[in-house]
């Protein structure tokens, strides 16, 4: 429907190409992907792994666009 939703995007560096993925969807923001733990941000821990990391704020919350409403676009 053409909503934008907030997204940040992690791969490893060095792999071109195409990568196993790990999508996080989340309701309380993507800024917690970034946070240490203990000492690596966890989208980064994943990234350095080989995977390619996807973390996206639900509809209507934080820098998405639309209407919040749990659950009921999910499945669109």
């Amino acid at each position: 429907d053409g909503v934008e939703l907030a997204t940040d995007v992690y791969r490893p560096i060095g792999y071109p190409g195409e990568l196993p993925s790990i999508l996080i969807r989340t309701k309380y923001g993507k800024a917690d992907y970034r946070l240490p733990e203990p000492s690596k941000p966890v989208a980064m821990t994943f990234a350095a792994q080989g995977y390619a990391v996807v973390v996206q704020e639900l509809r209507g919350l934080f820098d998405s666009g639309g209407h919040f409403a749990l659950l009921e676009h999910d499945a669109k």
